[in-house]
């Protein structure tokens, strides 16, 4: 017969303090809880007992071994008063307990879950050598990971469930408690004295400590796992790993892993974890050794197939003691829950659900010091939430986040620093945001004022490095003002695959800062309906490599201030439907071909500094008004072709030389009176010279004291000659 005590301390009770009755449970992947009845002389300040470390010892006296668990009093009830003084049932529970008291939101990028427990247990001062880790798994880091609107035990326990890690609480030989986290089931100590529970029926007495009901359970559970994730870098390929076989089958997607390897290990975590309790016993017995996390060896056993080594996954204590007058000692049971231990390592249940986040949230993007866009090659962007209250403000508040884009192929919209976003959740998990959209505020202002702008919209994206400058497509819809505007804030490329037609019913203006370049690779053409002006500051140059006709319906005048140039390299002709005037101070004109002017009026050439023509082949001029060609200096007029030229009245006056060639036929018909006056000599020279007058009394030649000569050839001359002054003919 077991000899059981049963002590509590704890520096806020009166020393007086006897335990009447205790019950409680711990088990492994589970916080211990305990409730014990205490007997006071007197009350006590309850305020002071809350919170109060506690030290609960259970010891068997028969066989000389004890346990000690480390708790606080979570709770105190005042029962009664009687005549032995005031009874009280206290709540017990681990130091760990507190952690259920803190709950929030928090953020961990790149660390392991080893790392993540860590940090939480000993910012709660529960670090250090609490702490022991029996890990053979390897585990990968979480490249973003947020405890949501979650105690930070529920975010403990659910990460460890997700990575498959069992924890226990236990003590050092020295009674020291500790936290134990493995996933290995060598991992796991003897309970403390001899491992050996013997089993007897209640009838039976083999000593002080024995096991006295047995019950072995099986468990239909699923055979095969198969765990799924998508990866942005390989998108056509998933991340996929199985476990197992048969056709109970479960899935699991998102599995939050990175690599096959990591998904096919956690495919066999999840088929462990499903399989945990596909056998398991539960236990009777009076040995107060038998804990959670430890190994016992269970034998006398009737059935011998339910002899052998158990892993205890969770005990249940009862302690009677009394009260002081009862003449009967303590007495104390457990009922164990164990598993054989020659199965896969113990896990613990499926991770929870892990915490949804019901519609959309607004978050502020982040990035480097200084930075006004901070993205990686997919265009992700780095986030700060409200609920975050670390107080990082840099490109370290969270994981690169992905952005939705319009819909359609090739458009690249990335949120700046400082914006505030519109957040969706995949699937509603908080470790996996997504970016919406924009959202402006007080300090990010939309681009217009409303309400008055209410009717226009806008894509406007600002210049970065900021100057104040940006590029934007601006619609106005207010009646009557309808506006499309395009604005670039430096260059434009517009490409256009096919055809592009634009059609305007009003005017177009174009205002060009610098250079106007048009390239044009086959025909091009320009049609008017009323006028058009082109006015050039300084050159205007035309290179037509073939063939260029020019027609005007009515008057064209060319004035320049300098010289003027035409060089054509074929034919060259101008039809003008009215007057057309040129004045410039030197006009020079080459065609390589044949050049025509035909000119509906008048045709008027002033050149102060001369006039040059050059016809590499014919050459006609139809003017059916006058010609004038007026030049303070030579004109020269050069044809190798046929020369023709049909005009009203016409004036030719040179200051300087006049010389007119044509090396084929040529001909000159004036149908009125027609004068040639040179203030020199005038030369006509050809193999023969006619000249006939229509009527005997008509003056064809006059010669005012000069001298006409003729040579080189025959000369006839038909008619009246009058000469004033000397004349001599000669041949």
């Amino acid at each position: 017969m077991s000899i059981i005590d049963v002590e509590i301390h704890c520096e806020a009770l009166p020393e007086a303090a006897r335990v009447l009755s205790c019950e409680g449970s711990e088990g492994m992947n589970a916080l211990p809880w305990w409730q014990a009845r205490i007997l006071v002389p007197e009350a006590f300040d309850v305020d002071a007992v809350i919170g109060a470390s506690t030290a609960l010892r259970l010891a068997d006296f028969s066989e000389g071994s004890a346990r000690v668990w480390d708790l606080l009093v979570v709770a105190v009830t005042h029962e009664e008063d009687g005549r032995d003084g005031c009874i009280y049932t206290l709540e017990l529970c681990s130091p760990a307990w507190l952690l259920t008291r803190r709950s929030g939101y928090r953020t961990f990028l790149g660390k392991t879950t080893k790392e993540i427990v860590t940090e939480i247990l000993e910012d709660a001062g529960l670090g250090g050598d609490r702490l022991v880790w029996r890990l053979s798994g390897l585990y990968e880091k979480r490249l973003y990971c947020v405890a949501y609107d979650e105690s930070e035990w529920a975010f403990i326990e659910r990460l460890l469930a997700d990575e498959g890690i069992s924890y226990w609480f236990d003590v050092t030989e020295d009674d020291a408690p500790v936290l134990v986290f493995a996933d290995d089931k060598g991992a796991h100590e003897g309970i403390a004295g001899n491992l050996l529970v013997t089993y007897a029926d209640p009838g039976g007495n083999v000593g002080p400590r024995h096991a006295f009901e047995l019950a072995v359970t099986d468990v239909l559970t699923p055979t095969k796992t198969h765990v799924r994730e998508y990866d942005v870098r390989a998108p056509d390929v998933f991340v996929e790993g199985e476990a197992g076989d048969g056709p109970f089958d479960y899935f699991e997607y998102p599995a939050s892993v990175l690599t096959e390897d990591a998904a096919t290990a956690r495919a066999r975590v999840r088929l462990e974890q499903l399989q945990r309790f596909k056998r398991q016993a539960t236990l009777s017995s009076n040995c107060v050794n038998v804990q959670p996390g430890r190994l016992l060896e269970l034998d006398g056993a009737a059935d011998t197939w339910m002899n052998g080594r158990y892993l205890v996954a969770g005990v249940e204590h009862e302690i009677v003691v009394g009260s002081r007058n009862d003449a009967e000692p303590a007495s104390y049971t457990n009922r164990a829950l164990i598993i054989p231990h020659a199965e896969a390592p113990f896990r613990p249940a499926l991770p929870r659900r892990v915490p949804r986040v019901n519609g959309l949230e607004p978050a502020i993007t982040t990035g480097l010091s200084g930075e006004e866009i901070h993205v990686d090659d997919l265009g992700r962007v780095k986030l700060r939430f409200p609920w975050d209250r670390s107080g990082v403000m840099d490109d370290t508040s969270s994981y690169w986040v992905r952005c939705l884009q319009i819909g359609m192929g090739g458009s690249m919209m990335l949120p700046r620093v400082g914006w505030e976003v519109p957040v969706a959740y995949v699937d509603g998990t908080p470790d996996r945001p997504f970016v919406l959209g924009r959202m402006y505020n007080a300090t990010a202002v939309v681009p217009y004022p409303l309400p008055g702008a209410q009717a226009t919209s806008a894509l406007q994206s600002a210049t970065s490095p900021g100057d104040g400058t940006t590029n934007e497509i601006r619609m106005a819809d207010d009646g009557g003002a309808q506006e499309m505007f395009v604005h670039a804030s430096r260059d434009q490329t517009v490409t256009v695959g096919g055809s592009a037609t634009s059609d305007v019913g009003v005017d177009e203006t174009h205002d060009v800062g610098l250079s106007l370049l048009g390239a044009v690779t086959g025909s091009q053409s320009l049609t008017v309906g009323a006028d058009q002006t082109v006015n050039v500051g300084t050159n205007y140059n035309i290179a037509v490599s073939g063939a260029r006709t020019e027609i005007i319906g009515g008057m064209e005048a060319i004035k320049v201030t300098a010289n003027r140039t035409v060089a054509v390299d074929g034919a060259y002709s101008e039809l003008i439907g009215a007057l057309y005037g040129i004045q410039c101070n030197q006009s020079n004109t080459g065609v390589s071909g044949a050049f025509t002017q035909l000119v509906g009026g008048g045709l008027t050439v002033i050149a102060g500094l001369g006039v040059s023509e050059t016809t590499l082949a014919a050459r006609t001029d139809v003017v059916g008004g006058s010609k004038s060609l007026v030049s303070a200096r030579g004109v020269s007029d050069n044809v190798v072709g046929a020369k023709q030229v049909k005009a009203g009245p016409t004036t030719e006056k040179a200051g300087g030389k006049v010389v007119t060639s044509s090396r084929a036929a040529g001909s000159v018909k004036v149908g009125g009176s027609a004068d040639v006056k040179a203030g020199g000599p005038l030369v006509i020279e050809a193999p023969t010279i006619t000249v006939e007058a229509a009527s005997i009394k008509t003056k064809e030649i006059e010669i005012g004291g000069g001298a006409l000569k003729m040579k080189k050839g025959k000369s006839s001359i038909k008619g009246s000659i009058k000469r004033d002054g000397n004349t001599r003919l000669g041949g």
